[in-house]
């Protein structure tokens, strides 16, 4: 039983395992992956934002003010999560489960509204008629899916590039905002 107990103490910790091994691929060469997606993020999220006023204007029946004040409060809430997606990431979960859960819901939300585009009965029938409430939560499933995956993402993408490096001067890059 002693002998046990002294190669318990002895050998390395199995839960800091995963951190001594380095990756084949890691360092400079990764960051061109992350930048690009950094980039394709915040095109994607600039370009979303006017497409879907004219979408709830055209296919919703909302009024301008009420289209422009949803999208508004769309690109807020996704401006505001990464904070919630940095708690949650560096105090419970991990950068890769934020991630992870984020591109999924980026995922649903694309299909949902792909499928409210697609499907008419998703949609007001024409432009005299308001959209019903199951329709609108539809809707508003796809714009909460929406801000969840944007807003995971954007917080996450930079701390697992400056993950990828191991000179502590080279992680300093990836927060440097001068």
């Amino acid at each position: 039983m002693a002998g046990q107990e002294q190669d318990v103490q002895t050998q390395p910790h199995a839960a800091h395992d995963h951190e001594s091994r380095t990756p084949a691929k890691r360092g400079w060469i990764t960051i061109p992956f992350i930048l690009g997606n950094a980039f394709g993020l915040a095109l994607a999220l600039s370009g979303v934002v006017g497409n879907f006023i004219v979408y709830l204007i055209k296919y919703y029946n909302f009024k301008k003010m009420d289209a422009a004040l949803l999208a508004n409060i769309m690109h807020g809430t996704s401006s505001f999560l990464p904070l919630l997606g940095a708690v949650l990431s560096d105090s419970f979960f991990g950068c890769f489960v934020i991630v992870t859960f984020s591109t999924v819901a980026s995922l649903c939300c694309i299909i949902i509204l792909t499928i409210t585009a697609g499907i008419k009965a998703l949609r007001p029938p024409n432009t005299y008629t308001q959209a019903t409430s199951g329709q609108l939560a539809v809707l508003y499933t796809g714009i909460v899916l929406y801000t969840i995956g944007a807003g995971g993402t954007r917080f996450s993408m930079m701390k697992m590039g400056a993950d990828q490096l191991s000179n502590v001067g080279d992680q300093d890059v990836c927060y440097n905002w001068n």
